[in-house]
């Protein structure tokens, strides 16, 4: 029987088949048409089909049996799933080492339980870094496009007007209100304002009653990491700046007001900082910055105790202190008397 995949096309075949495979929101495709050569011939078939048994040893594909058994269809498991397999296809087609060293080396102690692999996207972000780091390919397997928000303003007790961010619990970073692009979104305008009323929802806001939106910048594009999803995404940024109408934003425990320095330094799960490449280019990219925006409140915004505490601690504790003392000082004349 011949077979219609020459060793020299055989990467490439491969690579086809894992991109080919439908993402969680698709419809799951049949085994056989995944091969892009001969999707009827047996071998072809039957190698698929071995390729779809090694992928379900990572549990990133789901299969389907139609017609008794007679038939099966497949799409990835999850979103992760599709980046790894997207991932996987990168190393196959560009024939990249995925893991080296085999020689004998110690492990064990070495290499504690706590730095096991735990889940699949923690996988996908190891071969991407990989990629990226060892061979210098930073071509993206996933694309988004983001709609962000500027809302500038003063607060007490500072002298240099700040911004407001949100933290992203997934992401586990503060970054500007926003987010993707969702199926039924027709356009960033409509991304913008629905991101709006689901990040500040306190406040109630209703676009063109309580607030107006400029934009500032059309799809800014900017390659990373995703710290979501591990994989290297093409971002399409469409940035905008608010000017609302209220005198005061109601903040949730997840909002922070930041300033320029701190905003362009993104903050990673409250610890160090790290530069923010895609603020930085887009802070360049606007005539005199995002320091040169106008303020998007007017009335001077009021301190949360929270933050309040947690930028003046030893003020704070200072005064407590002396309350305590006023108050052991209080009981013990009382007892005294």
């Amino acid at each position: 029987m011949e077979d219609p995949c020459s060793e020299k096309d055989r990467s490439g075949v491969i690579a086809t088949i894992l991109e080919r495979i439908p993402r969680l929101d698709e419809d799951a495709i049949v085994l056989r048409e995944l091969c892009p050569l001969a999707k009827d011939q047996p071998s072809c078939v039957g190698c698929t089909g071995t390729l779809l048994t090694l992928l379900q040893m990572f549990d990133a594909v789901t299969t389907i049996s139609d017609n008794g058994g007679k038939e099966v269809r497949v799409k990835a498991r999850s979103e992760a799933g599709t980046y790894f397999f997207r991932s996987l296809a990168a190393y196959v087609r560009k024939h990249m080492i995925l893991v080296s060293n085999w020689e004998r080396q110690r492990v064990g102690e070495d290499l504690p339980a706590t730095q096991t692999l735990v889940s699949g996207t923690q996988f996908v972000y190891l071969m991407e870094h990989k990629r990226a780091v060892e061979y210098k390919d930073l071509s993206p397997i996933r694309e988004e496009f983001v709609s962000h928000v500027v809302i500038k303003a003063r607060i007490r007790g500072k002298r240099e007007p700040v911004y407001l961010v949100q933290y992203d619990e997934q992401a586990r970073q503060f970054q500007l209100i926003g987010g993707k692009k969702r199926s039924e979104d027709t356009n960033a305008l409509n991304v913008m304002i629905r991101e709006i009323d689901e990040e500040l929802p306190l406040n109630h806001l209703q676009f063109d009653r309580d607030y107006k939106l400029q934009k500032l910048v059309s799809n800014l594009q900017h390659i990373q990491l995703s710290p979501t999803y591990g994989a290297y995404t093409k971002y399409h940024f469409n940035v905008y700046q608010a000017t609302v109408k209220r005198r005061q934003l109601l903040l949730r425990p997840i909002d922070r007001w930041v300033t320029l320095k701190e905003l362009l330094h993104s903050e990673n799960n409250g610890r160090a900082r790290r530069p923010s490449e895609y603020l930085s280019k887009l802070d360049r990219q606007l005539a005199g910055g995002l320091e040169s925006l106008p303020l998007s409140i007017d009335e001077v915004q009021k301190r949360p105790l929270r933050e309040i505490i947690r930028n003046r601690k030893w003020e704070v504790a200072g005064i407590a202190i002396g309350i305590v003392g006023i108050i052991l000082a209080v009981l013990f004349f009382l007892l005294q008397h």
